[in-house]
């Protein structure tokens, strides 16, 4: 890798010179127990109020109200009348209800547009950039601050303010930049005279602000205690870098012809051509993350490493099980145990853990704490076969499975299920309720990470009862029990729309809190939630984007379609390291040993073929973390996947109150087409804006849009 890294040391970004700027009379980003602004910043501890100030601008990752990518696309579905999570933006953005009147959710504004900075879930992006000015500009004033603090402080606010400009950049495509406090302007008139600007501007000027702040970093002693967890440290700013330039090189913002032929943007160059060396530069930084990732400890999360002995006796695990926890785990894992997090949220992210906290039994349901457990993030049919084939390739790739994708009936044609096959011993009397019954074809022999994704009627739904670790006559370690469905829950809002539930992002830790019998029907209460930092950048994430990066320039950086030099590509180290996280074997080999015909045995062999394979790897390994959203319209492929119809089970229609499998259950139903077009690459801006300043653009292919 040293010597790849060589070649591009041309790309290293010059840090800024930070210019000092003034402020003066700017009494509405003070806190209200503040008479001035020079009053915030008299003393460490008033200082320290404006910076978590900034920090509550922060979007809400895991929050379905305010992250557009966890319930805005095609990855799940819910019924109208779905409960116990907030679910506007999935009734307004794949439904084509979105509109520049009233956006959602609403990040383009300034405070006075909406109460507190919130509007339809986002915030006042542009007043945090504001403030994130005011701050830098006053950062000397405290007189009681030790340098050290005073320059990490300085550094996390420097992040903030490229973060910012990213969540913008990434939702409105070119926008103004927010670059020093303009001492003319007050509250209402934050976007007045700014207009967008080209994306190329936009990028370099956050990579700026991120080498700024990873340079003070890289000389601050920082502690790293539990309330610091999830602010920026060095390697946050250089994942995040990297993050940024692979969008600047992705078809989206590199060469978007359609972009740049949108009213009002032909002739400008808010959307720069085509240019192939940026693909060189994210590799470049990609390369640099991970070396600093992985030299301050970061690896990909290991559930054997990740389980102290007094927790889990792991010997008591299969090898199965394991591997279908181990995507699962990296996502979900407590902080102090998970090392592939490279920052997450810290905030509770309870509602959506909540929603895909199966209920396990129906006989007290009703005493199960239904006002807790929602049990109706619901995966959609896309999703379910979107994961491999047990022999790591996709189910229409693979010699042994391909005639059944062409034929919806075989993929969903009923089989005799035996939950022992996943168990580490023959008997276990929690599973026995799933003990020779019948689940579509389409469930047996898949990748490990659908299991720990997925749960269908009578699949086993891993890490729910910790609790019975002490009990030997129970479960060994209580790591497995069975869902059966519940199809005779008449609590409608509270039921999966899809037939199948997600429970990959229910912490591997939450367990059920139960009564003195060990059976299913006796498990009372709800469940017991082990907070978790929902994910925003994971290693897995940057090998992935970075093996990307290495495909589309070439191991050399003169790539020309030969397969003798793909084959020597550093491209594939980085997918096979994350595959055989969980035992899967490396793309070639698959590929080359179960691909359908010779057209698809080649398939990792050139640049379009791995190109294809990378996006369903990227689509698989960060199923339902917020990526796919994102990450479809930076690869301009919202056709490929918004063409095709939601598709869910049947009992999403009428079996809700059958007492076993009805014989139609897995007949594929059509329950929604996502209405979407070229304007939804990107979101409106809020007319509002646009009306307070006149030269400023709105969204590619909106305007007139109402």
């Amino acid at each position: 890798m040293k010597t790849y890294l060589n070649k591009f040391k041309k790309y290293l970004l010059l840090v800024p010179l930070l210019a000092a700027v003034s402020c003066s009379d700017f009494l509405d980003v003070v806190p209200d127990d503040f008479p001035t602004l020079d009053d915030a910043f008299k003393n460490r501890a008033e200082a320290q109020k404006f910076l978590v100030g900034l920090y509550s601008f922060m979007p809400d990752h895991g929050n379905t109200e305010a992250n557009p990518a966890l319930v805005g696309g095609d990855e799940v579905w819910f019924f109208d009348n779905s409960s116990g999570i907030n679910l506007s933006l999935w009734r307004k953005i794949p439904f084509g209800k979105n509109d520049p009147q009233d956006p959602s959710p609403n990040y383009f504004t300034a405070k006075s547009f909406g109460k507190d900075g919130n509007v339809n879930g986002g915030k006042a992006l542009f007043t945090a950039l504001r403030d994130c000015n005011i701050f830098l500009a006053k950062s000397e004033e405290p007189y009681d601050l030790y340098q050290d603090e005073r320059n990490y402080w300085i550094a996390q606010v420097q992040f903030l303010k490229a973060y910012y400009h990213f969540w913008l950049m990434r939702m409105y495509g070119p926008i103004p930049v927010i670059r020093d406090v303009n001492v003319e302007l007050h509250d209402d008139d934050d976007l007045k005279m700014q207009i967008r600007e080209p994306i190329d501007t936009v990028v370099h000027y956050i990579c700026n602000w991120l080498d700024a702040a990873a340079a003070i970093m890289e000389d601050t002693t920082l502690m790293v205690v539990r309330n610091e967890a999830g602010k920026p440290d060095r390697v946050i700013c250089l994942a995040l870098k990297a993050e940024v330039l692979t969008y600047a090189a992705s078809p989206l913002f590199n060469g978007n012809e359609e972009a740049r032929q949108a009213p009002g943007y032909s002739g400008t160059d808010l959307f720069p051509e085509y240019k192939a060396a940026k693909w060189d530069t994210a590799a470049y930084w990609l390369n640099i993350a991970i070396q600093e990732a992985e030299a301050k400890g970061r690896k990909l999360y290991n559930f054997r490493d990740a389980h102290p002995t007094e927790i889990l006796d792991i010997s008591l695990v299969n090898d199965t099980i394991i591997n279908a926890s181990q995507v699962r785990g990296a996502v979900t894992h407590k902080w102090e145990y998970n090392t592939e997090i490279i920052w997450g949220d810290q905030r509770r992210c309870d509602k959506i853990h909540e929603a895909n906290i199966p209920v396990l039994g129906s006989a007290n349901v009703q005493s199960m704490g239904w006002g807790q457990l929602k049990h109706n993030y619901a995966p959609t049919l896309s999703l379910v076969e979107q994961f491999y084939t047990g022999h790591g390739i996709p189910i229409e790739d693979d010699k042994d499975w391909y005639q059944l994708s062409a034929d919806t009936a075989g993929l969903y044609k009923r089989k005799q299920f035996d939950g022992r096959a996943f168990m580490p011993a023959a008997t276990n009397p929690v599973v026995a309720a799933g003990l020779n019954r019948y689940t579509a074809a389409l469930h047996f022999d898949r990748e490990p990470r659908f299991y720990g994704a997925i749960l269908y009627p009578f699949s086993l739904y891993y890490g729910a009862l910790p609790g019975f670790v002490a009990n030997t006559s129970s479960v060994p370690a209580g790591m497995w029990v069975t869902w059966n469905g519940n199809f005779n829950l008449n609590i409608v809002e509270r039921f999966p729309a899809t037939g199948y539930m997600v429970q990959k992002l229910a912490a591997i830790d939450s367990y059920y809190e139960i009564a003195n019998a060990i059976t299913v029907q006796n498990i009372i209460s709800g469940a017991l939630l082990e907070r978790y930092p929902f994910p925003i950048i994971r290693l897995a994430d940057l090998y992935l984007m970075y093996a990307e990066a290495l495909n589309e320039i070439g191991n050399d950086g003169n790539f020309d379609n030969d397969a003798t030099e793909l084959a020597n590509s550093a491209a594939y180290y980085w997918i096979d390291s994350v595959r055989a996280r969980t035992g899967l074997e490396g793309v070639v080999e698959s590929w080359e040993t179960y691909g359908k015909d010779a057209t698809t045995k080649a398939k990792p062999l050139n640049r379009a073929g791995l190109r294809e394979i990378i996006h369903r790897e990227r689509l698989n390994e960060f199923a339902f973390e917020g990526v796919r959203f994102w990450d479809i319209r930076r690869w301009k492929e919202l056709s490929k996947y918004y063409d095709k119809p939601v598709r869910g089970a049947n009992p999403a229609l009428d079996h809700l109150r059958q007492p076993d499998i009805p014989d139609d259950y897995y007949i594929p139903q059509n329950l929604y087409q996502i209405q979407w077009g070229e304007k939804d690459y990107f979101f409106p801006i809020n007319i509002q804006a646009l009306i307070n300043n006149t030269k400023l653009l709105q969204s590619p292919y909106w305007k007139g849009v109402n």
